[in-house]
């Protein structure tokens, strides 16, 4: 009665509260991998033991498995980010990107960091597929009027603030900032 029940989750922390967490990362099982999945397991526990090179290595190993494992392009992309690697990262989402065309949290991530580096035109094509994926996803319609202000597009960034507004959840914290950037568009009205 008093055993711990295991449970299928391979990294193990599916079940723990916060508190528990520290203690289960020095525990978590690091064992040679099977398969895709538990080296993406692997590779992730690597992760939570704030072991990016050995996650990095992981999730290669994940790849050479299945190269279209996007989960693991994803995670790449995401480490190559927080190394400051952006070019890695944009390569890694745009491989995810491909892979999953019709998921618009994809899409919107890989438009993100379009934008972020300078490269806004690629980065609209890619807030309009996640829009196409799914219309009523609020994210990417912030991205584009974000995206077409910075372009000196104010029409068009007008429309998508209030695409965003029209979605976007009643508590959603970015939806101060729209309403903030539609009426400053409004009040600079037409440009000259």
């Amino acid at each position: 009665e008093g055993q711990r029940r295991e449970h299928a989750d391979p990294v193990g922390l599916v079940h723990l509260g916060a508190r528990q967490v520290d203690d289960a990362r020095r525990r978590v099982p690091l064992r040679r991998a099977r398969n895709d999945q538990d080296a993406a397991a692997g590779a992730r526990a690597h992760e939570l033991r704030d072991e990016p090179a050995a996650a990095r290595e992981a999730y290669a190993r994940a790849l050479e498995e299945d190269l279209s494992y996007y989960q693991a392009h994803a995670r790449l992309a995401a480490l190559a980010l927080q190394s400051g690697d952006t070019a890695t990262a944009i390569s890694e989402d745009g491989l995810t990107a491909d892979l999953r065309p019709a998921e618009p949290t994809v899409q919107t991530q890989l438009g993100v960091l379009l934008a972020a580096t300078g490269n806004r035109t690629d980065a609209v094509a890619h807030f309009h597929a996640a829009v196409a994926a799914d219309p009523v996803f609020a994210p990417p319609y912030l991205e584009l009027a974000k995206t077409y202000e910075a372009l000196g597009q104010a029409d068009s960034a007008l429309v998508q603030y209030g695409a965003f507004l029209a979605r976007a959840a009643r508590d959603d914290g970015q939806a101060a900032f729209a309403r903030a950037r539609l009426q400053a568009l409004r009040a600079a009205g037409p440009p000259h």
